[in-house]
């Protein structure tokens, strides 16, 4: 008997003999030794449980349970072959009460019921919990499919057999039987066509497989005939700059994190105007990246018959089983623009196969950030792409700035991938392919390189616990590390003297990474970093058990992993001894900063030969802090774009301690009020047009590849002069000095960390002293009216809160962890529509404003800017019912019933990052007089309701970055 619980009396249970401590179960009990073995023919084995239904008498003793799960798979399997020959149904009602008691046990499983797993285990785990329970899910799997197919033998009619073979390509789904699956489907979908059935057919789950097989089958290595496919494409304008116009994006990185609201607003942009060029380009877009069917005869006239043709022939494009149609089996992304421009094939990111094959990494964050920072001014005669993947940075290199590149990656999928993109873009010439394991492999008879540019699999997954994370690309090892550490070890041998390895991955416990990067190497390095997310934020995927989630923190609490950071990490060739580190970290997430990483971090590691040739003290950046830079006096542009990020350089010799990062300095922006109208407009008309630079390759006139007339991407507006300006210049009044000197004092002295209720009631405090003073002393302000004295106190609160900002924003040590679990709480939840809700049906394009207008809140500084962010979503929402409802022919008044479900709709689809710290800066920093006369209070509320009505537990991929 265990020690610690209560004395056991016997219950039978059908297969199992049960044990349940006294008082803790309301059956009664069996007579004394009569312990059941029903339907256990074969000799099953017994399993003894000992629980509680009751939560203080309910053990979660791991070695007792994986004695249960493993002794529960082998009864499932004995079960489900007896289900295969069973004869009669009596013999199946004995199995299945079999199997029903022994289900009533396994939902007493601490770690959840194996039958309620999404998807059995791709792969198996070393943790012995997670592996018996996996087996167990699979097992579950195998007797419902058993099940299934005893009653399809029977079924006398179409309709149930349709049913029934429907519910067979599900289970097989769960075993990711991609192939079963589609057998399944399409014979259900043929008994559909052949008669007059009532229940309806997923069309969507047989394309989803059909999908998935074409995928499966893409084997194409290139040809000669691919580069005419590619000329093709740029003829019908399929260029990064176009498709971002269309897509309502600034980057491709946003692109891939908002791919649920482009097709939303591609449909809005055709809208706009009705050129022909305009539909093309949207349905390219779907077709090639939003993964789209579309009729074979829409593919001919934006392409032609002949591109179209070629890309049947080399399966990348394939035939709709309803054989009008076709879809791509691979995503063909445009990467670049001018002499940079690519057309790359991958994966899907929704890819997965049966067996053995893995598919290619998707076009990732991290894939398109090592991308826009990987410099090209140096010509270099021989480049590596380690972990190469569809070979995205081996193509730049050859196309830019390298003779020779060698890609090497384990899948041999991706370098079938690498030589289809090398051929499309006319590159094969100086490449060559390894299929090589560089953690296992002997790598000797690979050279000296100039280059070596790596994206490893970095994600940690300790014992395998994540078993549904990819093994090749999705698969860091126990710290996540294990891939990086073996690239920095072969480049240490690889590189030549004035070479550099360039590498991004997400680093456990970032501050650490300095000391072990030293255990891999001497030389010197460069290292830009993120904020540390906190580890705890990252799970198995969401198909994974109850177990994995639990396993998996408690794993990496053993390993001591706390936080993983973006990171892009240059090593330079040295004859260092050890190993110098320079640092640089962001406030944000560093891999999502693309004008950063296109100018500052690429020019800093261009730079990087004459670095590396410089003493340490001479290269060394010492930290500063400054006063805020003295304003310009322009006028502020309306933004569009979040302002370049600055990093913190700082040097770190051996044993040295790591300083913290100074808060980056932003742009003053203030955003314009949105009117009341009867659908959503741009806040203010524009007056005036900025000149901005064109994008490489494109006319100045229309933003269209040089010589064609067809419309393109708008140049930027500037917004009008504002009354904040005006403060501005009244402030540099001789009477105004004085006020200028208070000012400044307050900001120097106001110190640091302090609380966010202690910081707010400090600030209010001291502007409601000072702006009483104001109006009534500064000679410049006295004379003022009513409207003069709100503008003046507006002015002198964005004044100071744009200026203390740093150290009142984001203050509690909680405040990044809440914005981050706000955000992957939200995150997963955008599958959400309108039916989720309840409420009507709306156009989509029609809340785009509202959806700018959330995103754009964490681009201000003063708590009026963020406030008026809120507002301006608020009305749109407003607009938009209201004009619904009118349009329905329902007179009734708007609601809170109609106006909160669209706001969280919004929220979901904006997911504005740091949402958590911006409403509670907007409530505790706007000065209290004028949060309740603007109702800001009450929208802060509606934004705070809205976000905490979608609370559903979030869950992250492992195999996802």
């Amino acid at each position: 008997m265990l020690t610690g619980v209560p004395p056991v009396r016997q219950l039978p249970v059908g297969l199992f003999d049960v044990r349940y401590p006294m008082g803790c179960w309301s059956r009664k009990p069996a007579p004394q030794g009569q312990i059941g073995r029903l339907g256990c023919k074969g000799g099953l084995t017994t399993a003894v449980i000992m629980f509680a239904i009751s939560r203080q008498h309910r053990p979660t003793s791991e070695t007792l349970w994986i004695r249960v799960l493993e002794n529960s798979a082998k009864s499932l399997r004995k079960l489900a072959y007896d289900l295969k020959v069973a004869e009669t149904e009596k013999s199946v009602e004995t199995i299945e009460s079999s199997h029903k008691a022994l289900h009533e046990v396994l939902k007493h499983c601490p770690w959840g019921d194996p039958s309620a797993t999404a998807a059995a285990p791709s792969h198996i785990s070393s943790d012995p919990l997670v592996q018996r329970h996996g087996e167990t899910t699979r097992a579950m799997i195998d007797y419902e499919l058993s099940r299934i197919a005893w009653m399809l033998q029977r079924a006398e009619d179409d309709e149930l057999r349709s049913s029934l073979l429907a519910r067979d390509a599900l289970q097989r789904l769960r075993t990711f039987d991609i192939e079963g699956a589609h057998a399944s489907l399409t014979k259900a979908y043929r008994l559909h066509e052949a008669g007059q059935l009532s229940s309806a057919f997923d069309h969507g789950l047989l394309e989803y497989t059909w999908k998935l097989l074409a995928a499966r089958d893409f084997t194409s290595s290139g040809s000669d005939s691919l580069p005419r496919v590619k000329e093709q494409l740029n003829a019908a304008r399929y260029t990064e700059d176009m498709v971002l116009w269309a897509s309502g994006v600034s980057s491709l990185t946003e692109f891939v994190l908002r791919k649920q609201a482009i097709e939303a607003h591609l449909a809005e942009w055709c809208l706009q105007d009705n050129h022909a060029d305009r539909s093309v380009l949207r349905d390219l877009i779907k077709l090639f990246l939003l993964h789209a069917v579309m009729p074979v005869k829409e593919v001919h006239a934006a392409i032609g018959a002949q591109a179209c043709q070629i890309l049947m022939d080399h399966g990348v494009l394939c035939s709709h089983y309803d054989s009008v149609s076709v879809f791509a089996s691979v995503a063909l992304w445009p990467v670049g623009s001018g002499d940079e421009a690519l057309l790359l094939a991958t994966d899907f990111e929704s890819s997965c196969f049966s067996g053995e094959v893995e598919p290619v990494m998707y076009l990732s964050e991290d894939s398109l950030a090592l991308f826009a920072a990987a410099p090209r001014a140096t010509f270099v005669e021989h480049a590596a792409d380690l972990c190469c993947g569809c070979g995205i940075q081996g193509l730049l290199a050859l196309k830019t700035y390298a003779r020779r590149v060698t890609f090497v990656d384990v899948n041999p999928r991706c370098l079938s991938f690498t030589a289809f993109n090398l051929a499309t873009n006319g590159l094969t010439e100086g490449s060559c392919l390894r299929t090589r394991d560089i953690c296992a492999d002997d790598m000797e008879d690979l050279k000296s390189f100039d280059a070596i540019l790596v994206n490893p699999p970095f994600m940690p997954n300790p014992k395998n616990i994540a078993t549904g994370a990819s093994l090749l690309y999705g698969n860091g090892g126990d710290d996540g590390e294990r891939v990086l550490s073996s690239a920095v070890a072969f480049a240490s041998h690889h590189l030549s003297s004035q070479g550099y390895m360039l590498a991004v991955s997400k680093a456990p416990n970032a501050e650490e990474l300095p000391a072990r990067l030293r255990l891999w190497t001497p030389g010197k390095a460069i290292l830009y970093r993120g904020p540390a997310i906190p580890a705890g934020l990252y799970m198995p995927t969401a198909a994974s058990s109850g177990v994995e989630p639990v396993r998996y923190q408690q794993a990496l609490s053993e390993r001591r992993i706390h936080s993983l950071s973006q990171t892009l990490l240059c090593l330079v060739g040295s004859d260092r001894r050890d190993l110098e580190v320079d640092i640089y970290e962001t406030e944000d997430r560093l891999w999502l900063q693309t004008d950063f990483l296109k100018g500052h971090v690429r020019r800093k590691l261009e730079d990087v030969e004459n670095v590396a040739d410089k003493p340490a003290e001479e290269s060394r950046m010492e930290e500063r802090t400054e006063e805020p830079p003295e304003e310009s006096t322009e006028e502020p542009t309306e933004a569009t774009e979040p302002p370049e990020p600055t990093a913190t350089p700082h040097t770190q010799e051996p044993q040295a301690s790591e300083p913290k990062a100074k808060e980056p300095q932003e742009q003053e922006q203030e955003p314009q009020e949105a009117q009341e109208a009867q659908e959503p407009q741009e806040p203010q008309e524009v007056q005036e047009v900025q000149e901005v630079q064109e994008p490489q390759g494109q006319s100045q006139e229309t933003g269209s590849p040089a010589g064609d007339k067809s419309e393109g991407p708008p140049p930027r507006a500037l917004a009008p002069r504002n009354e904040y300006l005006t403060f501005r210049e009244m402030l540099k009044h001789e009477s105004a000095v004085p006020l200028a000197a208070k000012l400044q004092e307050f900001v120097r002295q106001f110190p640091g960390g302090l609380p966010r209720e202690q910081a707010a009631d400090r600030v209010h405090k001291f502007l409601s002293a000072t702006q009483e003073w104001m109006l009534s002393s500064v000679q410049v302000f006295v004379g003022a009216d009513e409207a003069g004295q709100t503008s003046a106190a507006e002015g002198l609160e964005k004044f100071l809160m744009s200026r203390v900002h740093g150290k009142v924003f984001c203050v509690e040590k909680t405040d990044p962890e809440e914005d981050d679990l706000l955000r992957q709480r939200i995150d997963s939840l955008s599958w959400v529509g309108f039916t989720n809700l309840g409420v009507p049906s709306v156009d989509v394009s029609l809340l785009d404003l509202a959806v700018d207008q959330l995103q754009s809140m964490d681009k201000f500084k003063a708590p009026r800017d963020k406030m008026v962010c809120i507002l301006n979503a608020c009305r749109v929402i407003n607009d938009v019912l209201q004009r619904a409802i009118v349009e329905s022919g329902n007179g009734r008044p708007l609601s809170a019933d109609d106006f909160l479900p669209m706001l969280i709709f919004c929220v979901i689809l904006a997911n504005p990052p740091r949402l958590h710290s911006n409403i509670e800066f907007v409530a505790a920093f706007r000065h209290p007089t004028r949060l309740v006369a603007e109702d800001c209070s009450l929208r802060c509320a509606l934004v705070k309701s809205a976000v905490h009505s979608a609370k559903p537990c979030h869950q992250m991929g492992v195999g996802q970055n």
